[in-house]
């Protein structure tokens, strides 16, 4: 049993530092679609992307017993929406919103509020 632990927080962990790269990659790239269908598209995709971002590290590093580099990864986490919006400045595809920015970190709360609602219906 306590394989099956490990192998899924490996797995959890492992789809994180991919789901950070992605989510990097995709805030500086030139975009893949244009986000013009109706007002407020982007806000939508930015707080759904960081939503499940933060869900991702829970489910990876919550129950890690180094809170030493628990709090490393939480501090980076919840710099990425403002590092990525200083980067996307000096990119010529975007350009600095607070607002994305503002969305990014409700994602991140949302996430992390959703993450504890499963944690005390399933894992308590």
């Amino acid at each position: 049993m306590k394989k099956i632990i490990k192998n899924q927080e490996r797995f959890w962990r492992f789809s994180f530092f991919i789901y950070s790269f992605l989510v990097f990659f995709l805030s500086v790239a030139k975009p893949l679609v244009d986000y013009n269908t109706f007002t407020g598209e982007d806000k939508i995709v930015h707080t759904v992307a960081y939503f499940i971002y933060s869900d991702i590290f829970c489910m990876g590093f919550i129950k890690i017993k180094n809170k030493f580099f628990y709090y490393g990864i939480f501090l980076a986490v919840i710099s990425v929406p403002v590092i990525s919006e200083y980067v996307q400045a000096m990119t010529p595809y975007h350009i600095f919103s607070v607002r994305d920015m503002i969305f990014s970190f409700l994602g991140i709360i949302l996430g992390f509020v959703y993450y504890g609602f499963k944690y005390f219906a399933f894992e308590r």
